[in-house]
C-alpha cells in the first residue's frame, strides 16, 4: 500500500505467521479448551481466552473443520495475499464494491476484477450455507 510506513501495513503479517479467519480462530480456541479439559477437568480457559472464544464463536462463519478447510483452499485458488483473504472471510462483503471499500488492497491485484471477485464472493458465501 503506498504511504503506508511498512511496519503499519496491514497486508504484511510479521512474525512469520499466516492471518487467520474467525472460523479457525474458533477451531483453535475449541481445541485449546478440550485440550486444557482433558488435562484438568476442572480447568477453565481464563477469562480474556473465554471472552475471544465467546466472540469468535458469535461471529465464526463456518464451524466444522472441514468447511473451514475447504474455504481456506478455495481463497488460495484465487491467489490472493493472507490479509485479504482473512478480510474477506471474515467480513463477507455481499459485493466487489464493497469488498474494495473495505478491503483495499484487493485493488492491487490486477487478477480480481469484478466478475472475478463477484465469483470468489458468491464461492465463499456457498460455504456459510453449508453449515
Amino acid at each position: 500500500m503506498s504511504g503506508v510506513p511498512e511496519d503499519e501495513d496491514p497486508t504484511k503479517v510479521t512474525g512469520g505467521g499466516r492471518v487467520l479467519t474467525i472460523s479457525e480462530v474458533a477451531l483453535l480456541l475449541e481445541g485449546l479448551k478440550t485440550a486444557t479439559e482433558q488435562r484438568d477437568p476442572d480447568a477453565a480457559l481464563d477469562p480474556v481466552m473465554r471472552k475471544t472464544k465467546d466472540y469468535v464463536d458469535r461471529f465464526r462463519t463456518a464451524k466444522s473443520a472441514a468447511v473451514v478447510q475447504q474455504m481456506r483452499d478455495m481463497l488460495i485458488r484465487y491467489d490472493l495475499s493472507d490479509h485479504d483473504m482473512g478480510s474477506l472471510a471474515n467480513l463477507l462483503p455481499d459485493d466487489p464494491d464493497e469488498a474494495r471499500a473495505l478491503i483495499p488492497s484487493l485493488e492491487l491485484n490486477p487478477k480480481l476484477d469484478d466478475d472475478t471477485l463477484q465469483s470468489l464472493l458468491l464461492d465463499l458465501k456457498s460455504f456459510v450455507r453449508i453449515e
